[in-house]
């Protein structure tokens, strides 16, 4: 029997995008990704269609070139590859993340040496779902910690991996709401909770912030991007208690005059920005 195999795709790129080009490919079928630095390998079964997934990708990268106000210059290259273990290959390139002084993100298959922060969030994240690397979920998770109060309650929009509401439970809060509109990203996340012991008090769901019915919240989170971050402002807003905190994230800094001014109509304060990369994250208070 010949050997199967695979459509290989090398994409040189810089790492603040990477993320966002990794899920659009997963969402079109890639089969495994591995990251390099200032590089993804990328691959599709044989019977995906070089000619299709090339014609896909370039139409991607052109539309974020267009939001980001600059060119990628972006390099592809294609082969034919055997088949190989694309778990094991993955797995070796996931590394422990150190967000802050207090908070470290790793997977469950790497142990860590004594000397480890306070706050271990081990995140396994499924491949499609990120493990906390993108500059955002950082950016958000030092603002959940600058922060969270015992007891707080928390919000956690577009959920992904868990990671966001998971950390803030460690830090202290007394329960977490999640959800995300992908089930599987909401399954993920429940498996995280229970790998980190804060099952007990995580609440996840799949689907929409309109599930949320008489319940508020000292804190709301939401790493998405521009536009549901502006459509949801008037739920999120009325969901947070007086003197409430909202963090804002999924955001590039080409959008802050616009996030600013829909903050504004829906009575949040900006009380601070964090800025990495072309990233930002806004936290915001409820007047």
């Amino acid at each position: 029997m010949r050997p199967k195999h695979y459509l290989k795709i090398c994409i040189q790129l810089n790492s603040d995008i990477r993320e966002s080009v990794s899920n659009f490919l997963f969402e079109n079928g890639a089969r495994g990704i591995i990251e390099k630095e200032n590089e993804l390998e990328v691959y599709f079964d044989n019977g995906s269609g070089e000619e299709t997934v090339l014609v896909s990708l370039h139409k991607y990268i052109r539309s974020l070139q267009a939001v980001l106000g600059r060119d990628i210059n972006s390099s592809i290259s294609t082969e034919m590859v055997p088949q190989r273990d694309w778990n094991a290959e993955w797995r070796r390139s996931v590394q422990p993340i150190r967000v802050t002084e207090n908070i470290l993100i790793k997977p469950s298959w790497i142990h860590l040496a004594e000397g480890y922060p306070p706050v271990v969030l081990e995140i396994d994240p499924e491949m499609a779902f990120g493990s906390g690397e993108h500059a955002t979920t950082k950016l958000t998770l030092r603002l959940i910690e600058k922060n969270i109060h015992p007891h707080d309650t928390l919000l956690d929009i577009g959920t992904g991996t868990g990671v966001l509401a998971i950390a803030a439970l460690k830090l202290g809060a007394s329960y977490a709401y999640a959800f995300d509109i992908d089930p599987i990203a909401s399954q993920t996340a429940q498996q995280n909770a229970r790998k980190n012991g804060v099952a007990d008090h995580f609440f996840v769901y799949a689907g929409t912030l309109d599930a949320i019915r008489q319940r508020y919240f000292d804190m709301v989170a939401a790493n998405v991007n521009r536009l549901p971050i502006i459509r949801m402002l008037p739920q999120i807003s009325a969901l947070l208690v007086s003197d409430g905190v909202c963090l804002l994230s999924g955001l590039l800094e080409s959008e802050e005059q616009m996030i600013r001014q829909a903050c504004r109509k829906n009575e949040l304060s900006v009380n601070f920005l964090l800025h990495e990369q072309e990233w930002l994250a806004f936290e915001t208070r409820k007047k």
